[in-house]
This record gives C-alpha cells, structure tokens and sequence, in this order.
C-alpha cells in the first residue's frame, strides 16, 4: 500500500484534565509524556515525546488530530488535494508547532 500520510497525534480539550489523567494513564495504558510540549498534561505509547495532549479549556472535544507525512512532497500533494475540495488546513503557529514536535 503507497500511503502518504500517518496517524501523529490528537489533541483534547477539556475543563477538567485531571479527570482524564486516570482515564488515560489507568484504562488506557498510556504513559506521561516528556513533559516538553509546555500543556497541562501529555501522554504517550511509543518513544515520541507525547501522542495525546489535554489542556485545560471549555470545549471538552477533540480539539486538533495531527498527521505527519512521509515527506515534503507528500504533505504538499494532500494539503492541495484538501484544499482543493473545500477543506483547507489551518496552520499551526510556530508556538503550536513547537509544543508539538512538528515542523508544519
């Protein structure tokens, strides 16, 4: 199978992170994460530094899923392909992109 992009991450906000803590870490079987992407709470299943982040706010939703694409020329293709169709991505600011791990 030729693919271009890959599941990286999903974000969470919530009123009450503590709540989830115990979901994710208990029931889940997550593990902390690093602790680098400056939000209240990371957790993870691999060696990256955190694959679900929770922060504190009034949605209680996904707030943002992260792709990463097997490279440039893959994540230009699929954000055209996007855009092209009505679903144009919303950048991340460099702060964002940061307290992720990600590039773009």
């Amino acid at each position: 199978m030729n693919h271009q992009l890959e599941f990286a991450y999903i974000g969470f906000e919530v009123a009450d992170v503590e709540a989830l803590r115990g979901l994710f870490t208990d029931v889940v079987g997550l593990v902390p994460g690093d602790g680098s992407a400056g939000v209240a709470s990371t957790f993870r299943n691999d060696d990256r530094a955190a694959r679900v982040f929770v922060e504190e706010g009034p949605r209680d939703d996904c707030s943002v899923l992260g792709f990463v694409a097997t490279d440039e020329r893959a994540f230009d293709e699929v954000t055209a392909r996007l855009a092209a169709v009505g679903f144009p991505l919303d950048t991340a600011t460099d702060a964002e992109a940061a307290g992720r791990g990600v590039g773009r």
